[in-house]
């Protein structure tokens, strides 16, 4: 297996060597030109990827935030209700404010957790291999 290999690489740099620097360099834009179609194929296709996991993040948020408002709009009335009897009703509501605060900051970190993370992740390493192999044709 590994002398088909060597044997191919020696034909590949037998034509090369035979090959006029015209027909070298539209090779090599062949080969680019094929080279950057591929990137734009593989980077359309993770934005597709990504694009859908931000747009159920985004919904899955919404929903979260509407049903928790309407479930903590019912439960701070009853406890606002409930905490007048005891104490002043502005000092009530204060106490309610403050266990809203705690809800939606706990909604938001596990809404922050579903992001997208690594965007065009492949599509950047590719990018880094692509350009090492330019560069070792060029040299």
């Amino acid at each position: 297996m590994a002398t088909d290999r060597d044997e191919s690489a020696t034909r590949d740099d037998t034509a090369f060597a035979a090959s006029s620097t015209g027909e070298l360099v539209g090779r090599l834009a062949e080969e680019g030109k094929e080279l950057v179609k591929k990137e734009i194929e593989l980077a359309k296709a993770e934005l597709r990827t990504e694009w859908k996991d931000e747009v159920k993040m985004a919904a899955g948020l919404a929903l979260a935030a509407v049903i928790a408002f309407l479930m903590v709009e019912l439960l701070f009335a009853g406890l606002v209700l409930a905490l007048a009897e005891a104490m002043p009703g502005w000092a009530a509501a204060l106490v309610g404010a403050g266990i809203a605060l705690v809800l939606a900051g706990a909604a938001a970190a596990i809404g922050w957790q579903m992001r997208a993370k690594n965007i065009l992740g492949k599509t950047r390493k590719t990018l880094k291999e692509d350009a090492q192999w330019v560069q070792q044709r060029m040299s």
